[in-house]
């Protein structure tokens, strides 16, 4: 039988006959691939949707929604899975138009609203089903998560709690939920909720990835690396789970075993923002690199840019590259264009040039254990300051010469960084959380975050420096913030980029970090020079006690009170 025949049983309105041509045929192909859908070979994916279409079309005519309706699923996501997300919605409507109190043909609708990021068409069609089938388990899962995406987590909260008093035992909406309480900062309840996933379902991996990831964020980190190990255990292939207990173990301080499981980021899903470069080089692997070009590829933020940029000299003498290329973003060029030993740099932004090999900067610290016979914790105790500011930046108020005797203390403040950052609730906090450094005699305060003169002026009144502009207005990105460094005393920020500058150029530097600290900050080229320090909230959200411990540590530096 071919799909001509059909096709002429279907022009002439023989419906019935149609169906009965076509049910035997979609009969044999399932027994053939007796997988799931998703895992069918391509070639017959094709077949297996005409065959549906037709199908399809051929019930609904018959006006046998009931009928249809698992056809309709099935149909719509091999539309989906063929790049036809606007043919899969059309098909599903059509469905629920001649069944509309079918609640699964709903559930699917939901479904594949909340996969194409349409998080309010998936609302309504969950809402629509709990409309049809109160209590529904799926619905009130998927609605969470809903909510969650669209930053309603009182509703979200709300749901996932509804859920899981009807069925204690939804595994998954547990895991939701627990994943929310993350979201929220709530780890020691996310914790309590994802104990119970591992309990109710120990196979599940996913739930001591997401157990480790609370874990880690009370401090936890021997208990957070043993659930992650369980997680590799369960799935050797996690990828998620291995990177996760790399960064575990940096933070731990075990930086050989961290920067090795730490590669894993490679293999993680499309949402990383490990990006390689998207042009034809092979990935360095270790090959001899003399007479070769090498390119280190910029990773994550501006800060991590930074950070790496202090493992290049070292790469460069023990790989015994011949050049070393540094792409990084646009914003740095200036300031890396004075790195030692690195031979071009240039913006991600412009054509690369030719490379032999290219590696991640942030495998840069594998690559220096592998090739070096002391570990990289060692080497970190021989890495000076690696960036130098240029002093034809200086503002003129910073020029003038200060006295010896009882000068005022230059202090640089930095108290948030991008909103955009997923975490930046974490670090960011507001500027007067500061105030205790306004009743210190003999400072002098400078904000050192760019769009912030004017609310900075305001608030330090007296002990302001006023540079006359926003910072780094007239210059280069960061090349008037690095001169301004090194005219400073102290630096106090948050974990920002400006953290990263102010360890790299040397300057004394006191960095905030939050309670669940951060891994970046034990396995910093910088983390072992006397000049950078770094101290933790004593309990989650306590900026005010870390400032005080700042005033404490630094009485001699910033004065008497």
């Amino acid at each position: 039988m071919n799909l001509a025949d059909i096709d002429k049983n279907l022009s002439a309105g023989r419906f019935f006959d149609a169906i009965m041509q076509i049910q035997p045929l979609l009969n044999e192909l399932n027994e053939s691939h007796e997988s799931e859908w998703e895992s069918k070979k391509a070639d017959s994916l094709p077949r297996e949707q005409e065959l549906l279409t037709r199908l399809v079309h051929s019930l609904l005519s018959l006006d046998m929604g009931m009928q249809a309706a698992p056809h309709v699923i099935r149909l719509s996501q091999l539309q989906e899975l063929d790049g036809k997300p606007d043919v899969a919605v059309k098909t599903l409507q059509q469905g629920i138009d001649h069944d509309p109190g079918n609640a699964q043909l709903m559930l699917h609708a939901g479904l594949f609203q909340q996969r194409q990021r349409r998080f309010e068409d998936a609302r309504r069609c969950y809402e629509r089903v709990l409309t049809l089938e109160p209590g529904h388990k799926a619905a009130l899962t998927n609605l969470g998560n809903v909510f969650r995406d669209l930053k309603m987590p009182v509703q979200a909260e709300k749901v996932y709690k509804n859920a899981l008093m009807i069925d204690p035992g939804l595994v998954e909406c547990r895991n939701n939920y627990g994943i929310f309480l993350q979201d929220q900062h709530r780890y020691a309840e996310s914790c309590q909720q994802l104990e119970g996933v591992t309990k109710q379902s120990p196979e599940f991996a996913a739930g001591w990835l997401n157990l480790g990831t609370g874990l880690m964020q009370l401090q936890q980190y021997r208990r957070a690396e043993l659930c992650f190990r369980k997680a590799l255990q369960l799935d050797s292939d996690y990828s998620r789970a291995r990177s996760n207990l790399g960064m575990c173990q940096l933070m731990q301080g075990r930086l050989a075993e961290g920067w090795k499981n730490y590669e894993a980021r490679y293999q993680l899903d499309t949402q990383s923002s490990i990006k390689p470069p998207a042009f034809p080089v092979s990935q360095w692997q270790g090959e001899p690199l003399a007479g070769k070009k090498l390119l280190v590829w910029p990773e994550q933020g501006l800060g991590d840019q930074i950070m790496c940029a202090g493992w290049l000299k070292a790469l460069k003498q023990s790989a015994g590259v011949s050049h070393l290329v540094l792409a990084c973003a646009n914003s740095l060029v200036s300031l890396f264009s004075r790195l030692e030993d690195v031979d071009t740099v240039v913006s991600i932004r412009d054509a690369m040039p030719l490379c032999d090999y290219w590696i991640g900067a942030m495998s840069v610290p594998f690559a220096l254990n592998q090739l070096c016979s002391t570990d990289i914790a060692a080497q970190q105790t021989k890495i000076p300051p690696w960036l130098n500011a240029d002093d034809c930046w200086l503002p003129d108020v910073l020029k003038k010469p200060r006295g010896s005797v009882q000068r005022p203390v230059r202090i640089g403040l930095c108290w948030k960084g991008s909103a955009a950052y997923q975490a930046d609730a974490l670090r960011s906090f507001a500027l007067d959380v500061y105030d205790p450094l306004l009743d210190v005699e003999g400072v002098e305060l400078l904000t050192l975050l760019p769009g912030t003169r004017t609310e900075f002026l305001s608030w330090a009144g007296a002990s302001a420096i006023d540079i006359g502009h926003e910072v780094d207005a007239h210059s280069p990105a960061f090349e008037e913030t690095a001169a301004i460094m090194k005219h400073l005393d102290l630096v106090i920020t948050s974990d920002t980029s400006i953290a990263h500058l102010a360890a790299s150029l040397g300057t004394t530097v006191c960095v905030l970090l939050n309670f669940a600290g951060e891994w970046r900050w034990v396995a910093h080229p910088a983390a072992r020079l006397p000049q950078t320090n770094v101290l933790r909230q004593p309990v989650m959200g306590d900026w005010a006690t870390v400032v005080r411990k700042i005033t404490e540590k630094f009485r001699v530096k910033i004065g008497n009170k």
